[in-house]
């Protein structure tokens, strides 16, 4: 019997190279499990940025067209459809398989009673609704999405998605964004009291994210932009407010926040500041920088206030 060595070298330096590279992909999945969970909800968010959002507000507006008038219950069933849809792309196919107790959970008659009565489910749409139920809360009748589980699932699933998958969750949260802010129209003094009633923990809570969104958007451009976060919470009656830079810098530290400018420093630029919000003025700015310090402050309280889905 001939034997080609050539083959067989090759052959065993293409099971080392497998062998290695099966190594590297086990290493790069253990550094990915000790990132902190934030950092997923960046990755989110700079990966959405990159959507353009234009056809989905075209997509919007078109419906607010054929509505003779948006109602409450309206907009009840468009959020309730446009997560049907969603799910029966099945983007979260990838996700732990849930349990029964998971599945019992979903009051799938609630679902059935806001859709067309020919609306084309997946074979597994119940399953599918109960993964749903995991990277989402509700406040009140408002859907949020967590986009610290949704950062996590796309990057250790990304090489195993479709393009128009991926687009998919992007395209569910900006329907859902515009959706929020219209049913807050229709219902304001919902919502208002939902902004007096937050405990001291979802007030942390939703400062910490708005933080965090707007670092990753690039909003909060330099450090000393948290002097404008204080300030404007200064200004705001339902938010905490601070008699010093020193004071606010503690309560963002013990929220969480995770990057904080100096005591200094805040105090440096507060100094420089006049007037009220939306309208401050500042010693060292005028034009484009005096108008994006002040969106600085109004970026922070749209976020506060809808719970960190608005945009």
């Amino acid at each position: 019997m001939n034997t080609n060595f050539k083959d067989v070298n090759e052959a065993s330096f293409t099971l080392d190279a497998i062998r290695e590279m099966a190594e590297t992909m086990n290493e790069i999945y253990e550094q990915m499990k000790r990132i902190p969970k934030h950092l997923y909800g960046q990755y989110y968010l700079q990966e959405r940025a990159k959507y353009d959002a234009s056809r989905v507000t075209m997509k919007y507006e078109r419906w607010k067209t054929q509505e003779w008038d948006e109602t409450f219950e309206s907009l009840k069933d468009l959020q309730t459809l446009v997560v049907a849809e969603f799910l029966t792309k099945r983007p979260l196919r990838f996700s732990r398989r849930p349990t029964l107790r998971e599945i019992a959970e979903v009051q799938l008659d609630l679902v059935q009673n806001r859709l067309s009565n020919v609306f084309a489910y997946c074979e597994d749409f119940k399953e599918m609704c109960a993964c749903f139920r995991r990277f989402n809360w509700w406040e009140g009748d408002i859907l949020k999405l967590d986009y610290n589980r949704y950062g996590k699932y796309l990057l250790f699933n990304y090489h195993k998605m479709t393009e128009e998958e991926r687009q998919a969750f992007f395209e569910l949260d900006i329907m859902l964004e515009l959706i929020n802010k219209d049913m807050a129209k229709v219902m304001p003094a919902i919502e208002d009291d939902e902004t007096q009633m937050n405990t001291e923990g979802e007030m942390e809570m939703k400062i910490v994210q708005a933080a965090r969104t707007m670092r990753a958007e690039g909003t909060l451009k330099h450090l000393y932009d948290y002097t404008w976060v204080m300030m404007l919470m200064n200004e705001t009656k339902w938010l905490p407010s601070f008699d010093t830079p020193t004071s606010f810098v503690d309560y963002m530290g013990q929220c969480g926040v995770e990057i904080m400018s100096s005591r200094s420093n805040i105090t440096k630029y507060y100094d420089k500041a006049r007037g009220e919000f939306p309208n401050w003025t500042f010693d060292d700015a005028d034009g484009d920088e005096a108008k994006r310090r002040n969106n600085v402050g109004k970026r922070f309280l749209n976020l506060v206030r809808s719970g960190n889905n608005s945009h």
